[in-house]
C-alpha cells in the first residue's frame, strides 16, 4: 500500500468518525448511541484494513514487474532481427555481458559461484548463496547504511 493509498483510507476514517461525533449531542451518551459509535468506528477500522489487504501489491506482482521481458510489440525487434544484418555487432554484442546482464537470474546467466561466500565492497559485507535454482544475495539494511555514509561525510567535513 502506497502513501497515496494509506492517505485515502486514514481520510475515510477521519470523515466517518467525524460523522459519528457530530450526530453525538448528549453530554453523556446513551448505550444506543454509543453502540452506534462504536459500530462505526469499527466499520471504519474494517474498511481501512479490508482496503489496506486488497490495495497492497503482491509479491508476485511485484517480481513480475521486475522480471525482464522481452517486448515484441510495436516497432520493436529481437536481437535475432539484427542478427542477419549485422552479424558482426550481433556476435560481439552476444559474446559480452550486455546480452546477460538483463536476464532472469539463473545458471545460463549467473557466472560467479553462489557457494556462500561473502564478498567485501569498502567497509560492506554482502553474502551470496543458492538455494536449489534461486540465487540470493544477503545485503545489509540500505538505510542504515545511507545513514552511516552520511555520519562519514559528516565527520569528513
Amino acid at each position: 500500500m502506497n502513501y497515496w493509498d494509506l492517505s485515502v483510507c486514514l481520510g475515510f476514517l477521519l470523515l466517518a468518525f467525524t460523522a459519528a461525533l457530530g450526530s453525538y449531542r448528549k453530554p453523556r451518551p446513551g448505550s444506543a448511541e454509543l453502540a452506534r459509535i462504536l459500530g462505526s468506528l469499527a466499520a471504519c477500522l474494517a474498511l481501512f484494513l479490508g482496503m489496506a489487504f486488497t490495495l497492497r501489491p503482491r509479491a508476485d506482482e511485484k517480481i513480475e514487474r521486475a522480471v525482464p521481458h522481452q517486448d515484441l510489440a510495436g516497432e520493436y525487434a529481437s536481437s535475432n532481427n539484427c542478427r542477419s544484418c549485422h552479424p558482426g555487432e550481433h556476435r560481439s554484442w552476444h559474446e559480452s555481458y550486455h546480452r546477460s546482464m538483463t536476464m532472469v537470474a539463473g545458471s545460463e546467466g549467473i557466472k560467479a559461484p553462489f557457494d556462500g561466500r561473502e564478498l567485501k565492497l569498502g567497509k560492506t559485507t554482502y553474502r551470496i548463496w543458492q538455494d536449489g535454482d534461486e540465487y540470493w544475495v544477503r545485503t545489509p539494511d540500505p538505510d542504515l547504511e545511507f545513514a552511516l555514509l552520511k555520519q562519514n561525510e559528516m565527520a569528513d567535513s
